[in-house]
């Protein structure tokens, strides 16, 4: 006789439906999404291929939406995580809502975001729909602390299988035109286009070659003069960032810029420029001023102000001969964060000047919110400022609104004669532009220049 236990069946079923409990526990878990319940970029990649292959098969499509959330990061810099993670929520909530009445599955593939898959024979017709569907709702989407966001995302499309048969290569194509939705500004909506694979591969080799760059010093600093129309004196200098590339020749400095703030090199040439500018500025026999350019990405990235205080420090220069110019697209960031940065570099003795004014968004706001000490006329507005009545209303209304507020004013971009007679009629006395020295590597003396001024001899500085 066998003595032994017996196990109650009820027993051992409660312990097998507790094991696949914690399986099927475990399997969300490392399927899903933690924060917003969706499926991760695991569990999206394996339905995107069971499509892609379904696709094949019935001779249908499907279309891949990639989205982010546009300035995400300033959200949570400003608002805090506890915030940002609940906007995450909010906008999951949205493309899992946008999903209910079609065939797709909406996911969270990491960071701000996030993608939906539609399959059928109409799947790009649903999903361009689906698009503005997100884009009009995400637009109000709510928070736990109850106040609206101004939120907007950026969204790439790609639809297989001819933007791509096979997953990762549908999701490489929909980033790719989620990465030229993003460059074309909030809320914009991009599908790929083959020619993005051969301007992304342009870029990488011109991030490369910019990189080499950098290290064998190939970027140079030009100075260009400004000058006082009353007196006919040099006031100062702008530097200028140029790259004579070994093959390429010269390389625009909106298309290498553009290129650095992508990468993040952008710092690195940034604080390169304002050592150098500094450097050549307290060499100079006269104390002129010395304007440097810093962009938003640059300004935003870092401190700023220490870099700032740093380099005066280990040049020498003194505070009040250096001034920081920056584009109204930096003040559509944290505002406090600017104006607090803005403040500190005023207080050391440095001027700020509103670069581009004119062309962008809320300039009058903006000029009552910051502490401006100078504002330069955009170069669109000199070129028809001998042409049209318009160029020449809107320089004069600068020009007065400069008066008013004490501000100094420049115009930037003069080249012709007729140019510099019109702004002088108008009251801009500070100009900048070919008529008087195209940007060279050294600078003339500056009673040399203005006797050439005074003598009509425009050209004060050779070309470079």
């Amino acid at each position: 006789m066998v003595i032994g236990i017996a196990v109650p069946v009820f027993a051992v079923w409660r312990r097998i439906r507790r094991q696949l409990e914690l399986q099927s526990q475990v399997d969300f878990i490392t399927l899903h999404d933690p924060l917003t319940s969706l499926p991760n970029r695991m569990q999206f990649t394996r339905y995107l291929k069971t499509a892609l292959d379904n696709a094949g098969r019935n001779h249908s499509s499907v279309a891949l939406i990639c989205a982010d959330i546009d300035r995400f990061r300033e959200i949570n810099d400003t608002r805090g995580h506890p915030a940002g993670d609940a906007l995450l929520v909010a906008v999951a909530a949205r493309f899992r809502e946008a999903t209910i009445a079609c065939d797709a599955i909406a996911a969270r593939l990491g960071g701000d975001e996030f993608a939906i898959a539609v399959q059928g024979e109409n799947a790009r017709e649903s999903a361009l729909m689906l698009a503005r569907i997100l884009r009009d709702t995400i637009a109000d989407a709510d928070v736990r602390s109850h106040r609206k966001m101004a939120t907007t995302i950026s969204i790439g499309m790609a639809v297989g299988p001819g933007d791509g048969a096979e997953a990762l290569v549908l999701l490489k194509h929909a980033d790719m035109a989620l990465s030229r939705a993003k460059a074309a500004g909030p809320g914009s909506t991009r599908l790929y286009v083959p020619s993005m694979e051969t301007e992304t591969q342009s870029r990488y080799a011109l991030e490369r070659d910019l990189t080499q760059a950098i290290e064998a010093n190939e970027l140079e600093l030009l100075y260009q003069p400004q000058i006082n129309l009353l007196s006919g004196q040099v006031t100062g200098y702008e530097a200028l960032l140029r790259w004579q590339h070994s093959r390429r020749g010269h390389v625009s400095p909106e298309e290498f810029i553009a290129c650095a703030e992508e990468s993040g090199l952008i710092d690195r040439i940034g604080t390169w420029v304002l050592r150098t500018a500094c450097q050549a500025a307290a060499s100079w026999p006269e104390p002129l001023t010395i304007a440097v350019n810093i962009s938003a990405a640059q300004f935003m990235k870092g401190n700023i102000v220490d870099t700032v205080e740093t380099v005066l420090q280990e040049t020498g220069l003194d505070p009040a001969r250096l001034e920081i110019e920056i584009t109204e697209s930096l003040l559509l960031h944290n505002i406090e964060k600017v104006q607090n940065a803005l403040g500190r570099l005023n207080r050391m003795g440095i001027s700020i000047a509103l670069d581009d004014f004119g062309t962008g968004y809320s300039s009058l706001s903006y000029l009552a919110r910051f502490a401006f000490q100078k504002i330069k006329i955009d170069r669109s507005f000199v070129c028809g400022v001998s042409a049209t009545r318009e160029s020449m209303a809107v320089i004069k209304a600068i020009v007065s609104l400069g008066h008013a507020l004490d501000v100094t004013v420049i115009a930037e971009g003069v080249e012709t004669e007729e140019q510099m007679r019109a702004l002088r009629a108008a009251g801009c006395s500070r100009v900048q532009g070919y008529l008087y020295g195209k940007p060279a590597k050294d600078i003339l003396d500056p009673w040399a220049a203005t006797v050439a001024i005074a003598r009509g001899e425009r050209r004060i500085s050779g070309a470079a």
